[in-house]
């Protein structure tokens, strides 16, 4: 994790298959979400969409914030990646949680995702980073 300025930083970043009702879980336990989860992984037929959570934590920061998701998976040539954005809330004491959903189509053209970057930014500037361990 890097934390650039100590303004923000990103805490936590979950990438998630969607079932064909839009779940990631049919019970809200996290027990019951990582069995179903590896049940969608096992069968890629009952998968809508796949959705990144990003938790997230700023503060003092009024202005608009992008929430910047960078993706290698299993389909993607080597020196590639693919490079999502999307708007989120600069937050207060508290974290918040940003998404990106990708759909069908989107993430089976990208695989099983091998390595990701999670990035904040501010005025076209990095301010918090985080990163796989492949990246």
């Amino acid at each position: 994790m890097v934390v650039i300025g100590g303004e923000a930083r990103i805490i936590k970043v979950l990438p998630q298959l969607l079932d064909l009702q839009g779940r990631n879980a049919i019970n809200p336990s996290l027990f019951d979400r990582d069995a179903y989860q590896l049940q969608l992984r096992q069968h890629p037929e009952q998968v809508s969409a796949l959705r990144l959570e990003v938790q997230y934590k700023t503060r003092k920061i009024d202005t608009p914030l992008v929430l910047r998701i960078e993706l290698r998976g299993s389909k993607t040539p080597i020196r590639e990646r693919h490079i999502f954005e999307t708007p989120v809330k600069p937050g207060g004491w508290l974290s918040k949680w940003g998404r990106l959903e990708l759909d069908r189509a989107t993430s089976e053209a990208i695989g099983s995702i091998v390595a990701w970057r999670a990035s904040l930014v501010q005025d076209g500037e990095v301010i918090a980073q985080q990163e796989s361990l492949l990246w």
